[in-house]
């Protein structure tokens, strides 16, 4: 599967903003260091299993 805007749920690339190697090459590493900062947090926090999670897991 292509990384594109749409395999991105919530990304929408209004107007074509960022361009196409952008969202295929280089935002999975740029977003890669604040999902894992959220995952980190929610385990300090004691995991789902205390009500902390993730934005991803909170939708």
């Amino acid at each position: 599967m292509a990384d594109t805007a749409t395999t991105f749920a919530g990304i929408h690339n209004e107007n074509e903003f960022y361009s196409h190697h952008y969202l295929s090459e280089i935002f999975t590493g740029d977003i890669r260091d604040t999902v894992a900062r959220w995952r980190d947090a929610a385990e300090a926090a004691g995991g789902a299993s205390a009500g902390a999670r993730t934005p991803y897991d909170a939708l």
